[in-house]
């Protein structure tokens, strides 16, 4: 965007804006309280395999595979009777329901929204398909040590541990996973 005057608005505005979405790599969907899909984005798009013009005023529950949908009409109402910034990466599995039936794993971050006293839901979507093949290999890894393995997090905490490791100090799996560290 050139402009000589930095504070002048593009002459048109929304074209602009929605041009700026569509170049964003994640995909962004805007719902009304009602699950309606009002906006989404071209990565959106391509991430689910649909088109805008098939998902707008649609119910937000299309995207979501058969096996959540239930579930999932909860977790909306819950969102919307206590609305707050929630980040990627925080919370439980989730997937995605793309229009060919096939599904993938994703992170969703959501953001209240309010629009001439109207509220939305701002979702953000990342397919995480690569990361969790990554995180599959690596266990696979670790389990297939002949040396005892674990990893911990930040806080201490066991999250993961290889068959070696178990029968070293001869605990179950389900004895260490989420204890400290320092049990061993």
């Amino acid at each position: 965007m050139s402009s000589t005057d930095e504070n002048t608005a593009p002459s048109n505005t929304s074209s602009y804006f929605e041009t700026l979405l569509d170049a964003v790599p994640t995909g962004i969907i805007v719902t009304r309280q009602s699950g309606s899909i009002s906006y989404l984005n071209a990565e959106a798009e391509r991430l689910f395999g649909y088109s805008r013009h098939e998902l707008i005023n649609q119910s937000i529950d299309v995207l979501l595979p058969d096996r959540f949908s239930q579930s999932h009409v909860q977790h909306r109402q819950t969102f919307i009777d206590s609305p707050s910034t929630r980040y990627m990466g925080v919370g439980r599995d989730l997937f995605g329901g793309r229009k060919d039936g096939s599904e993938f794993p994703l992170e969703i971050g959501l953001r209240p929204l309010e629009s001439n006293g109207e509220q939305f839901v701002a979702a953000t979507i990342v397919d995480i398909t690569t990361r969790k093949q990554l995180e599959e290999r690596f266990e696979k890894v670790i389990e297939a040590s002949p040396y005892g393995q674990l990893l911990i997090d930040e806080r201490g905490v066991i999250q993961l541990i290889n068959r070696s490791l178990l029968e070293l100090f001869g605990y179950k799996s389900e004895e260490l996973l989420g204890q400290n560290m320092d049990i061993l």
